[in-house]
Parts: C-alpha cells; structure tokens; sequence
C-alpha cells in the first residue's frame, strides 16, 4: 500500500518531467549502459569458461597452440556478438516500462521508443564493428608475422629466405 503510493508519486512527478527532459533521458542512457556492462559481463564470463573448455579439449587432442588460439579469438568474437544482441533486446524490451513510469502520451511514446532503440542498435553495431575491425586487424598481423618466421625457420639461416641459383653458359662449359 505505501509502496504503491510511493511509486504512483514518483510516476507523477516523472509526468511533470517528460521523458524528454534531462532526467528522462538520463534515466534512459542509465538504463542503456547497465545492459550494455550487463552484455559485456554475460560475454566475458562466457569467454573465460569457454577458454578454459577448449583448453582441456584441445589437450586431449593434438592441437597446435595457433589453432586453440584462432579458436578461442573467433568465441570471444562470438560470445560478444551475442552478448551485444542480448543487452540491445534487454534494453528495449525495459523501455516500455520507463515510458509507463513517465506516463508519455502514445505518439511522443512511440517517438521516444524509436529514437532510443535505434541509437542502442546504431551503438552496439558500431561497437560490434569496431571489435571486428580490430580482431582482423589483430590476425591479419598475426599471419604475416607467422609467414614471416616460418620463411626465416625454414631459409637454413644463409642469408634469412630463399636463395637463387644463377647458372650461366660459362659454367657448363668448364665441365
């Protein structure tokens, strides 16, 4: 009952607001960010059981250290996609409730409801895209450093690759 109370006073001082005030939106960005860390946590758990997973796995098996490692890179990948689609759904899914606790009128509701849905998914997707960039950028420097040493492992250490072999006409004919 006072609880009750106390929440139909705290909805009527927010009407007088408007969820487009600075509190409103506030509260929004808020609500954003504690389902994106929520997102984040969620993947970084996963990523730490699945590390330790494909660690076991990879022992009873005879797995190269680059491909455990290609493996457990392209999880994390994976469990931080996911974690972001999570926390964007998570997000829209608690703003209706916000836009009830504010009492927004239906049109200025489904304005506010597009515009913070959209900037959640614009967010996540450029964040998403930023760790994509990043991890290809992260294996592309990986293989060429691999070619790299395999080149220089396997050249006999004369010269550090491969040599070439000049023959010429004179060295035939002094046989």
């Amino acid at each position: 009952m006072i609880k009750s109370k106390f929440d139909k006073d705290i909805s009527d001082a927010k009407a007088g607001l408007g969820i487009f005030s600075d509190s409103g939106v506030s509260e929004t960005r808020d609500l954003f960010w504690l389902r994106f860390s929520q997102g984040k946590g969620f993947a970084t758990r996963q990523s730490k059981w699945d590390a330790l997973f494909m660690g076991i796995g990879a022992m009873s098996r005879d797995e190269g250290m680059l491909s455990y490692i290609m493996r457990l890179v392209m999880s994390v990948v994976f469990n931080f996609t996911l974690g972001m689609i999570g926390a964007v759904v998570g997000f829209i899914v608690s703003l209706p409730s916000m836009l009830y606790a504010y009492q927004v009128p239906l049109f200025y509701g489904f304005v506010f409801f597009f515009m913070a849905s959209l900037a959640a998914m614009a967010f996540a997707a450029t964040w998403l895209l930023g760790l994509y960039a990043a991890t290809a950028g992260a294996v592309y420097v990986g293989a060429k450093i691999a070619a790299s040493n395999m080149r220089l492992e396997g050249g006999g250490g004369g010269g550090g690759g491969y040599q070439r072999v000049n023959y010429t006409q004179e060295r035939y004919r002094q046989r």
